[in-house]
């Protein structure tokens, strides 16, 4: 039987041919894997936000919050991998309010420190290179300095939830005068699949920077 390719993906493709994309990561991913990849897209904070924006933003209905990326069953995997597509912006900075936002997609990963106590917070982003750039100009490489908000905001949200975040790492490249960071951060977690797993004492290695 022919196996049908998956569709190429850009800034405007359908939500369904992106989660095409993640059925296809969740199928390489060994069953011996400590990654556990989630298979929708996460956009909002919470269910508040997605209430106040489907509305004039109704291509977006299907994602998903935060906490549901949060909660989605690892089984025997010990970390957790999304892919988030979030606002650059505040809604009431734009003109004609959510439809005309633009997105960002990056990778969120969520992982267990080495000792089992506490989590590692690390972000694929292919513009981090442009972040940790700017970051330096604004008081130093800080996450609060360097992160966009969707990702300050993911911090934040596994603050509340008690998550004892002991360390917080960014790294990707690629995407520099281009949009192409939906198919980079999907090409990303392919190759995270293709692994099986993450080392997180690697991480510098990996090229990397803490934050």
């Amino acid at each position: 039987m022919a196996i049908t390719p998956l569709p190429a993906v850009d800034k405007d493709s359908p939500t369904h041919h992106i989660l095409s994309h993640l059925q296809h990561i969740i199928a390489i991913n060994p069953a011996s894997s400590t990654l556990a990849f989630y298979d929708q897209i996460t956009g909002f904070y919470s269910g508040k936000e997605k209430a106040n924006s489907v509305t004039g933003w109704p291509g977006h209905q299907n994602y998903k919050t935060y906490s549901d990326f949060l909660n989605f069953p690892l089984k025997s995997a010990s970390t957790r991998v999304g892919l988030f597509a979030t606002f650059v912006e505040s809604w009431v900075r734009v003109e004609g309010g959510w439809t005309d936002m633009d997105q960002h997609a990056w990778v969120g990963i969520v992982a267990r420190c080495q000792n089992g106590k506490g989590k590692i917070l690390v972000f694929w982003d292919p513009n981090s290179d442009e972040y940790l750039e700017d970051a330096t100009t604004k008081g130093g490489v800080t996450w609060k300095n360097t992160l966009i908000g969707g990702q300050r905001r993911l911090v934040e949200r596994c603050k509340e939830r008690k998550l004892k975040v002991k360390e917080i790492w960014i790294g990707g490249t690629g995407n520099r005068g281009r949009q192409e960071c939906l198919s980079r951060s999907l090409e990303r977690m392919g190759w995270l699949a293709a692994e099986g797993g993450f080392k997180v004492d690697k991480l510098e290695e990996m090229g990397f920077t803490k934050l």
